[in-house]
């Protein structure tokens, strides 16, 4: 994907992996190679090209940036709901200690490309929310069923946490991490 010389509106994708740092050096290893499989089958199957998007890579999680472009809504459904469908076929094939459970977000803003990864507040923001308190409290108290959390910023009301074990539409229930 070609760079842009400025900040530029995109849209930022994190996802993380829970309790990576608990797993042995196997499943650690393990991990790092299946999650960009599984990330990269979501976004086919939704009709997205990863190769498109600037991706920050880091073991158990990766932040991706992509230019909005108004394929916005199928990333926030059909991706979504393509990497639950992914993420339920990984772990039917897995002991319940080695099935990977997920926390995601998605946020907008305006990113620059660095030297050393991506800036401005959007990326800030998303990261901020991928490792909110809620977010992590929300995926422990969900059974391992539903294997994702997503938080959805809102410009009115604040962040919006979505759970469960099909997408959009959802019960929606107001929290606020720490920013």
């Amino acid at each position: 994907m070609a760079a842009w010389p400025d900040f530029y509106p995109c849209t930022c994708i994190a996802v993380d992996a829970q309790s990576y740092g608990s797993k042995n050096d196997r499943r650690q290893s393990e991990i790092q190679h299946d999650l960009p499989r599984l990330l990269d089958r979501a976004a086919r199957g939704a009709g997205l090209d990863r190769a498109q998007w600037h991706i920050q890579r880091k073991g158990d999680e990766q932040l991706a940036i992509r230019p909005v472009d108004g394929k916005e809504p199928r990333l926030v459904d059909d991706y979504v709901r393509h990497l639950v469908a992914e993420l339920r076929e990984y772990n039917a094939q897995r002991v319940p200690e080695a099935r990977m459970r997920l926390r995601a977000v998605v946020h907008q803003g305006l990113v620059e490309l660095a030297d050393n990864g991506f800036a401005g507040t959007a990326v800030v923001a998303t990261a901020r929310l991928l490792n909110a308190p809620a977010l992590y409290d929300a995926l422990a108290a969900c059974p391992p069923r539903p294997t994702w959390r997503c938080c959805c910023p809102t410009t009115s009301s604040g962040p919006r946490w979505r759970a469960g074990t099909r997408p959009w539409p959802l019960r929606t229930s107001p929290a606020s991490p720490s920013m």
